[in-house]
């Protein structure tokens, strides 16, 4: 199995992971644990189970109505088909890890938006008089995601790398850069294909 294979299997593993875990949860909450009939449930003094169907994007931002929640729906696939077409051409682990959570989690609220109308959301965080807003398992999932992605790129670029963090050819974690440079060095000619450096803007 070649690295971008290794790469595709343990995206979509943690992909698949991230959404079963948010649906078997939710599915847990509303059916056994009959969270709808019980209303909020203190699990202690600052995590409360609150069940809301939230209309609209991740932490209940943006509501919509009728029309709205399927133009939101249309809007989430487009992104999760972007994310897993870079998905399929990431060499990083920590990449593919970070979009394989987010696309877990998009998918896990999308598959909520299409058969229940709305997000269902559940956890109530508070301490004193501070709220924040009710999310479930798959904003988790979404918002670590974005944070791996965000602190590959970060610590990528610091160390001097494209916005891609690469350095060199062997750095770079999509493969699409990599065959795009691939045809830049063979038609200048033989004397830069062996440039380490070729990965730099």
């Amino acid at each position: 199995m070649t690295l971008i294979s290794r790469m595709r299997f343990l995206g979509l593993l943690v992909a698949a992971l991230s959404f079963f875990a948010d649906q078997l949860l939710k599915w847990y909450l509303l059916g056994p644990f009959g969270l709808m009939e019980r209303g909020r449930f203190r699990i202690t003094f600052f995590f409360d189970l609150l069940p809301i169907f939230n209309q609209g994007v991740s932490y209940g931002l943006f509501p919509q109505e009728g029309m709205g929640r399927w133009v939101l729906f249309c809007i989430a696939v487009v992104l999760l088909l972007g994310l897993f077409y870079l998905l399929l051409n990431v060499y990083d682990s920590f990449c593919a890890i970070g979009l394989g959570l987010i696309i877990g989690g998009g998918i896990g609220n999308a598959f909520d938006r299409w058969f229940y109308g709305a997000v269902f959301d559940f956890i109530f965080l508070h301490i004193g008089d501070f709220r924040w807003f009710v999310f479930n398992l798959a904003d988790c999932s979404i918002m670590l995601g974005i944070g791996l992605v965000s602190c590959y790129f970060v610590f990528r670029s610091s160390e001097g790398g494209t916005i891609f963090g690469a350095k060199n050819v062997d750095d770079c974690p999509f493969r699409a850069v990599e065959e795009d440079i691939s045809v830049v060095t063979t038609s200048l000619g033989p004397e830069i294909s062996g440039d380490d450096d070729v990965c730099k803007s």
